[in-house]
């Protein structure tokens, strides 16, 4: 028997699930118009996360970022494996997190999440950080 507030929960999650799955589909189409159309903007140097990020922003890894985030996307909105994709949204966006703020503290101008579309750092952050919090707010139960 489900008690009410699993039955928030899971409402929360199910709404919460299609606004995830729709930042990744923009954010994957964003990126996927700048990898077929533009190089790739150089990282920032001299910062101690110069290396790491210089390896996140090789294009065959972005291309392999943009077919994720897609499969992602269509697995969230499918509604399948509801329990699995929570833990994986959660890791995702915890790292997701990670990267922005590693691309804040080196002075990087935009996090890269938008293809072309320059956006700070710090401001993906905080919006990647609140939907971590949101999903532990809505936990799904791991079965």
């Amino acid at each position: 028997m489900t008690t009410m507030r699993e039955k928030i929960s899971h409402f929360g999650f199910a709404q919460l699930s299609f606004i995830i799955a729709a930042i990744l589909l923009i954010a994957a189409g964003l990126k996927a118009y700048q990898l077929a159309t533009a190089p790739l903007p150089p990282v920032v140097q001299g910062s101690l996360f110069t290396p790491l990020l210089e390896l996140l922003n090789h294009r065959y890894l972005q291309m392999a970022v943009v077919i994720s985030e897609i499969l992602f996307a269509l697995i969230l909105i499918s509604g399948l494996w509801r329990s699995w994709i929570w833990l994986l949204s959660l890791l995702g966006f915890t790292a997701f997190t990670l990267v922005s703020v590693m691309k804040a503290i080196s002075g990087e101008s935009s996090c890269g999440c938008f293809g072309t579309i320059t956006v700070n750092p710090w401001l993906t952050a905080t919006f990647d950080a609140t939907i971590v919090g949101l999903l532990l707010v809505f936990r799904e139960r791991i079965d």
